[in-house]
């Protein structure tokens, strides 16, 4: 299991034998409920609607599903304030966040989770809105906030790179909203990581 994608909560899926379809909840190293193939230490739970409880299964019986999938329900909110926007949006009821979740994370979750669930358009305008917010701040705030920059840069580099054939991305208000953004990160000097963490990406999904 060393190459498998770790999938994050309320990825969507389907198990291939079974037929039945849920979202990944979490994972169990409670070996008497294992199902399947049992070398591993550990198996996810999923939440299946309908059902009162959990069902278990191995990554190895289970199929990502990008569309037509049972859906969880999750918070609904609408945007209001730059200053408690990262709190408001649906992308961070989805647990999307910078502190404390690694890019290899997030980025997991923006694929798997993310765009099937609210589109890639609502994702790539939600990072955009929190990047344009913040680079509003003081000269003297903004190093506060170059960490998240940095991260935003690279996500929202990641996902136009990932999604480029997408027709939503190609939209004219968007596409000026993603210029005018990126030149608000060049001036004033917000780093570009997506190279090196692209290259990882691709080799992990050819592995």
């Amino acid at each position: 299991m060393a190459n498998e994608v770790i999938w994050p909560e309320f990825t969507p899926v389907r198990h291939k034998r079974d037929g039945y379809a849920g979202w990944i909840h979490s994972v169990t190293r409670m070996r008497e409920l294992f199902t399947g193939e049992v070398d591993s230490d550990w198996q996810y739970t999923i939440r299946v609607p309908g059902k009162e409880r959990m069902l278990i299964a191995p990554g190895a019986d289970l199929e990502w599903v990008a569309a037509g999938a049972p859906f969880p329900p999750y918070i609904r909110v609408e945007d209001q304030s730059d200053g408690r926007y990262h709190e408001e949006t649906r992308l961070h009821s989805l647990k999307y966040q910078i502190s404390d979740m690694a890019w290899e994370d997030r980025w997991n979750l923006l694929v798997y989770v993310a765009v099937p669930l609210i589109g890639v358009g609502e994702t790539v305008h939600t990072i955009l809105s929190l990047v344009h917010a913040r680079c509003k701040t003081k000269k003297e705030r903004l190093e506060r906030y170059r960490y998240a920059l940095t991260e935003w840069r690279s996500d929202l580099d990641m996902l136009l790179c990932h999604y480029q054939k997408s027709p939503t991305l190609k939209d004219a208000v968007l596409l000026e909203y993603i210029k005018k953004t990126e030149h608000k990160m060049d001036d004033i000097k917000i780093e570009k990581k997506f190279a090196e963490r692209w290259e990882r990406a691709e080799l992990k999904n050819k592995g």
